[in-house]
């Protein structure tokens, strides 16, 4: 629908007359092709008097005969992503945050490709050879007219009377007619002369009012007093602020955070408070009694030292109650999340029952974390279920059925709390941190990012004294904020003390700083128990938790009702196997060692169709003699085409990384009946002309990774 929007854009612009007219004259049309009243068209018509069969659509009286003085005051260029050349573009793809972007860019591109070459096909250059005459649209052309289009449309309501919320409700005027149904209006909006040319700004001068038409009858839900005399009025904008003569006028295009803003507008703008990154939790993310990660220290706390401190004076005293993330398939997972913990979970999120049963399975939660430090609510809550104790857990649940029960936050709760949002949120950070030190590395001279979230984090200085034992080489790191510093503001432009990045290498750092910041912010509300209390404690008091304020007996080193004895004693048990392998392995011979490691293989493979917690065993095929071409979607559809969409749980190809091509072989993770059935079957697997080889794959199953969890920031 929006193909007669570019066409007539690029015609208004580009054609060699002085005055193109918006309505054709279908006599000077025939004329040119040799037709006349002596000598007009047969039946049989020929291509090239398709406009004779056209009904000629007249423009509304008293409106313009070409638009094409409009259209010449158009901006030439529009950075938009889809305009933007390839190395711009490949600054998106170096982290998780600017694919989003890339693959809109890369899909609207293709949409453009489809409708620029089904009009190509149409042959609209013969068909309407006054119109558009051979070289008038080309590519360049019509991916202009796209990105004018986009950046410039406004919704259908700025035309519409007032209080009208579609085309569907517009009452028509006598001097009105809808040239095109209404769903086409809804979607194609409207462009503005001279209200388009204003640029962005949050605090906007202007207002846009919509029609009050001259019969009052025609108010279309719009509530007003009886006899209250209302002031019939065309579409208008109203300037509300005062502007000294000279000055430029804003207004405000909406509240975008960067990603719209690039996609839709071409710039970003830093520190835009709309600005949030997309996390992903999992249970697997949150689990207690379980030890601390080597490499972690908090970050409210400068070195490992003031840990031993703090734990010894109360602030952080966790005995018992530490509580991090896990490797999938641990049996901590099932000793942790116990029925009854579930069923909390469920109830203080308001989740239905495949979102707990996502979760069980090992899927992500998306949520997202904001640039002004709050979270989402359905994520903070599970947090707050996931750091309880199996103490607190079973005394909830056994008060639960009451009515008017709420769920109270012990006062080492909190603490607990507190430590893992540090804890969670610095992992997303370092991961995020890393991925753009490998991926910005050859775009900036070689550039070394300090990738920790302690010692500043984002704001990491060498100079300051604090760096000095970071690492034991002489390497020399910069902080993120120092590197944005540096290289983000060479396209910018400022605003009303704002600055907008105008240029695609600054937007797209402008694009990752924002989901840094986003980041930074969730660890600088627990940076201190005041911020801890002003921001996260104040939020789930408004989520209707009870935040106690006084010690109360809460131990976490009990393990629940419900708790899985069976996969503890399972746990100790391998733990104790693996010691007394060590203990024997000196004494026996050579034979005895091999032998050994080939049941240590077998163990390993029996680990990896063991189930994850109350998630059900399943096992990882490697798909090999994949066809290049061949994408993930393909082979999930193919995959979930024979043995149906919910037995297949995973499903990846691995690309090369300099080139983004597919490395000729994937996984697909399926429950341990399903993926047997398919390895005894016998039956051929054929995608995209290639005969896939299928077998059991030596890695561990779905999910395995990083202690960070998966989802977000990296």
């Amino acid at each position: 629908t929006r193909a007669p929007i570019f066409a007539f854009l690029i015609h208004q612009r580009f054609s060699n007359s002085h005055d193109p007219p918006v309505a054709a004259d279908t006599s000077e049309s025939l004329a040119e092709v040799g037709y006349s009243q002596e000598n007009p068209p047969s039946e049989d018509l020929d291509r090239h008097t398709a406009l004779a069969t056209t009904e000629k659509c007249m423009p509304p009286p008293g409106s313009p005969s070409t638009f094409a003085p409009y259209a010449r005051t158009l901006p030439s260029a529009i950075p938009l992503p889809i305009c933007w050349k390839r190395n711009e573009l490949a600054l998106l793809a170096v982290c998780n945050p600017g694919l989003a972007p890339l693959q809109d860019a890369a899909a609207t591109t293709l949409q453009l490709v489809s409708e620029f070459m089904a009009l190509v096909d149409a042959g609209i250059a013969q068909r309407f050879p006054s119109i558009f005459p051979p070289g008038l649209i080309t590519w360049e052309r019509w991916v202009w007219a796209a990105s004018v289009y986009t950046s410039r449309v406004l919704p259908v309501q700025c035309y519409l009377n007032k209080g009208e919320k579609a085309s569907q409700s517009h009452i028509v005027a006598e001097d009105e007619a809808f040239q095109s149904p209404a769903d086409v209006w809804n979607e194609l909006g409207v462009m503005i002369p001279l209200l388009d040319m204003l640029n962005h700004d949050e605090s906007a001068q202007v207002t846009w009012e919509p029609a009050v038409p001259q019969d009052d009858m025609l108010m279309n839900g719009e509530d007003h007093n009886e006899g209250e005399q209302i002031e019939s009025h065309p579409p208008r904008t109203v300037l509300h602020k005062r502007v000294k003569k000279g000055s430029q006028v804003y207004t405000h295009y909406g509240n975008w955070n960067n990603q719209e803003l690039i996609l839709r507008y071409g710039f970003a703008q830093m520190s835009n408070t709309n600005d949030e990154v997309r996390i992903g939790w999992t249970i697997q993310d949150c689990c207690g009694n379980v030890k601390s990660p080597s490499d972690y220290t908090p970050t409210f706390l400068k070195d490992v030292d003031d840990v031993a401190q703090a734990e010894e004076s109360g602030d952080a005293k966790l005995s018992g109650g530490k509580v991090y993330s896990v490797e999938s398939g641990s049996n901590t997972i099932g000793s942790w999340w116990t029925k009854n913990r579930i069923e909390v979970l469920e109830k203080n999120t308001a989740s239905d029952a495949n979102t707990i049963a996502m979760l069980k399975q090992g899927k992500h939660l998306v949520a997202y974390a904001k640039s002004d430090g709050t979270f989402h609510p359905i994520f903070l809550s599970a947090c707050v279920v996931g750091t309880m104790s199996p103490t607190g857990i079973d005394k909830y649940c056994a008060k639960m059925k009451e009515e008017g029960t709420k769920l109270e936050l012990t006062k080492k709760h909190q603490t607990v709390l507190r430590h893992y949002l540090d804890f969670y949120f610095a992992r997303k950070l370092e991961k995020l941190l890393t991925n753009l030190n490998k991926g910005l590395n050859d775009h900036f001279n070689n550039v070394q990012l300090w990738t920790r979230a302690s010692q500043g984090g984002v704001h990491y200085n060498s100079n300051n004294g604090e760096g000095g034992n970071a690492s034991s080489d002489d390497v020399a790191y910069t902080g993120w904020q120092s590197f944005f510093d540096m290289h983000a503001y060479n396209g910018t432009m400022e605003v009303e003390k704002k600055y907008y990045a105008l240029a695609p290498d600054s937007c797209v750092l402008t694009l990752y700083d924002g989901h840094i910041r986003s980041l930074q912010a969730a660890l600088d509300a627990v940076s201190t128990p005041e911020k801890f209390e002003s921001t996260v404690l104040k939020q789930l008091g408004d989520l209707d938790f009870v935040i106690a304020q006084e010690e109360s007996e809460d131990d976490y080193s009990k393990p629940g009702i419900g708790s899985n004895e069976k996969s503890k004693a399972s746990d100790n048990s391998g733990k104790g196997g693996k010691q007394s392998g060590k203990g024997t392995g000196g004494k026996n011979n050579n034979d005895d060692a091999k032998s050994g490691g080939k049941e240590q293989q077998k163990s390993g493979r029996r680990r990896n169709r063991r189930g994850k917690g109350d998630r059900p065993a399943a096992i990882k095929l490697h798909i090999g003699n994949l066809a290049y071409a061949t994408n993930p979607s393909d082979l999930f559809n193919f995959f979930s085409k024979l043995y149906g969409r919910e037995n297949v749980l995973e499903c990846h190809i691995p690309t090369e990384r300099d080139t983004g091509r597919s490395r000729g072989f994937g996984f697909v993770t399926m429950p341990e009946q399903v993926a047997l059935k398919a390895l005894q079957s016998g039956r051929k697997h054929e995608v995209d002309g290639r005969l896939l080889k299928v077998a059991e794959s030596n890695s561990a199953g779905s999910g395995k990774g990083n202690r960070g969890g998966g989802g977000g920031g990296g």
